[in-house]
């Protein structure tokens, strides 16, 4: 059997050694590592340079997460076997695993590594990759599944964008699309409707205060009752509220109705 190539992508040197001796001692037979990076720049370059079959993936990473790096491989419709390797269990684990994508607890056990390794190779071997559709479709499980989460994935026409929960100031719904406006000033579009996005924000903090307008309540800095109601945004931005949801918001920013 042709050992599989595979990369380690990871911000700590000293993790990337011991990966890298454990993989050496421990499946010999299976792997040969071809190169390591500490950034989602220096795993792109190194992914393209190398062609893996298999990418130990860190979460947490010098320049940004794994996932934006899977955004990146998504759109380069690479064929590529993932292993999260990560000490943050609460990251959408499940989403994984429905993905194609297994995952790594630090500090890594070395039965569960070897599993993984075999488990990857039998995949590799019948070309069950993971595609560049089924980083996608992870990307947006994470989304769906993880409340625990700080960022998330958004599809718009020519890329997924990853980008921080808290830095929304606010979503407007323009026909099926949803435009995101950021803190910094940024709007990014998505090919997504807003109804879609109410389901999966609204335990973040998130509430629609008119068909047209979801919110971010840490981004409202007053409400406006003079010719209407308005909700003052931390960006200058008056959004109008709903008569009907008025009560809610009060409820929700603890005002008096």
């Amino acid at each position: 059997m042709k050992k599989l190539k595979a990369i380690i992508v990871e911000d700590e040197l000293n993790k990337i050694t011991i990966l890298d001796s454990h993989l050496k001692n421990y499946c010999p037979h299976e792997i040969v590592v071809v190169g390591s990076a500490t950034s989602i720049k220096g795993g792109l370059e190194l992914i393209k340079l190398r062609s893996p079959n298999l990418i130990f993936l860190d979460i947490v990473l010098s320049d940004g997460n794994g996932f934006e790096l899977l955004a990146e491989l998504s759109l380069l419709q690479m064929n590529v076997k993932v292993i999260f390797v990560t000490a943050y269990e609460h990251y959408a684990i499940k989403a994984f695993r429905s993905n194609a994508i297994d995952y790594l607890l630090k500090p890594i056990q070395i039965n569960e590594l070897v599993e993984a390794v075999r488990k990857a190779s039998v995949d590799i071997q019948k070309d069950l990759y993971t595609s560049g559709h089924k980083l996608e479709e992870l990307l947006t499980n994470l989304t769906l599944t993880s409340e625990g989460l700080s960022f998330i994935a958004i599809s718009s026409q020519k890329k997924i964008n990853i980008i921080k929960i808290d830095s929304i100031i606010y979503l407007e719904s323009e026909r099926s699309y949803t435009t995101f406006f950021m803190d910094d000033g940024s709007i990014v579009v998505s090919t997504k409707n807003l109804g879609e996005y109410e389901s999966l924000l609204e335990k973040r903090n998130f509430f629609r205060i008119h068909h047209s307008f979801l919110v971010n309540l840490n981004h409202i800095k007053s409400v406006n009752k003079e010719s209407g109601t308005y909700s003052e945004m931390s960006n200058g931005k008056n959004l109008p509220i709903s008569r009907r949801k008025m009560k809610d918001l009060n409820t929700l920013l603890g005002l008096s109705n």
